[in-house]
């Protein structure tokens, strides 16, 4: 039933927020806001990384995952997306910025003083843009 219901998030977290490689900026900023409406997604996500460690892999998440990753490998090579992170590592990179919000405490959100969800949002893209003009490291 868990398997079915996870399946199920994915395909609509696919379906209102198309994964596009050539702007993950834009993209993370549309994760940002589908968290902020749809917080049981990320909830899923938790459940599933704290109470089912041992179970296998859902096989529609990788494909996900994989798809976006080929794509971004895809963009690489084109040139239209830096090559200085590997597609997989980019993606995470993307996904953790994107979905970050959605973690912290209540303590930390307050503090740090930006309860407007667009702007977070925007923060998000910004910083995705500023992630993708940074030279490889030595």
């Amino acid at each position: 039933m868990f398997d079915a219901v996870c399946e199920q998030a994915i395909q609509q977290m696919e379906a209102e927020v198309p994964f596009d490689p050539y702007d993950l900026p834009g993209y993370a900023a549309r994760l940002v806001r589908l968290h902020e409406r749809r917080p049981e997604i990320m909830r899923l996500c938790t459940w599933q990384r704290l109470e089912r460690t041992d179970s296998e892999p859902s096989p529609a998440g990788i494909a996900y995952a994989r798809a976006q990753i080929d794509a971004i490998a895809q963009a690489q090579k084109t040139g239209d997306l830096p090559a200085h992170f590997h597609p997989g590592f980019l993606l995470g990179l993307v996904l953790h910025l994107a979905t970050g919000w959605v973690s912290v405490s209540p303590e930390f959100e307050a503090a740090i003083d930006v309860p407007d969800p667009e702007r977070r949002a925007r923060h998000v893209e910004d910083a995705i843009r500023a992630l993708l003009s940074q030279p490889a490291s030595a």
